[in-house]
């Protein structure tokens, strides 16, 4: 099932990721004790790729951001956060990557409130080192608290 995922979120059609996403996140979501650990451990880098590729994902037709397809990817990196051997294998520049992005959606006014909530509630919920959390904002960023502020305003009184 885990190389049928992978082949559908490798391919180019919308609508077959959006299938893969769903059929994995069930599984690893109703499963404390995830059968095949090491086959996911194994295919953890490309599941990454294809996240980090979807968490920006913009429809074809107006431009607009994947509101579904982002959610979807989402979901999955939660559901792989929750498996402690999966989590602790996450890549550092990938969640670096995660934790820029939660703060660039939260910072943008623009993007839908589902898209918002769930980097909000992955940035709750999230256990990255402290290397992750602090690597490049003190040299090129404010404080995680200053950038938390939009408007003037906290995040959570916008959403």
């Amino acid at each position: 099932m885990l190389e049928s995922v992978v082949q559908q979120l490798a391919g180019q059609s919308r609508d077959h990721r959006l299938d893969a996403y769903i059929a994995l996140i069930g599984p690893l979501k109703a499963y404390e004790d995830i059968p095949d650990i090491h086959a996911l451990q194994g295919k953890l880098g490309l599941l990454t790729q294809f996240i980090q590729r979807d968490v920006v994902a913009v429809t074809a037709s107006t431009g607009a951001s994947d509101t579904v397809l982002i959610t979807q990817a989402l979901k999955m990196l939660m559901a792989l956060m929750r498996i402690p051997s999966a989590a602790q294998k996450l890549n550092q520049e990938f969640c670096a990557f995660i934790v820029d992005r939660s703060i660039d959606v939260l910072e943008d006014g623009k993007l839908p409130k589902a898209v918002v909530n769930h980097h909000l509630y992955l940035l709750g919920q999230q256990d990255f080192s402290r290397k992750v959390m602090t690597s490049k904002w003190p040299s090129t960023y404010c404080s995680f608290e200053d950038r938390l502020l939009i408007d003037g305003r906290p995040i959570p009184a916008r959403v």
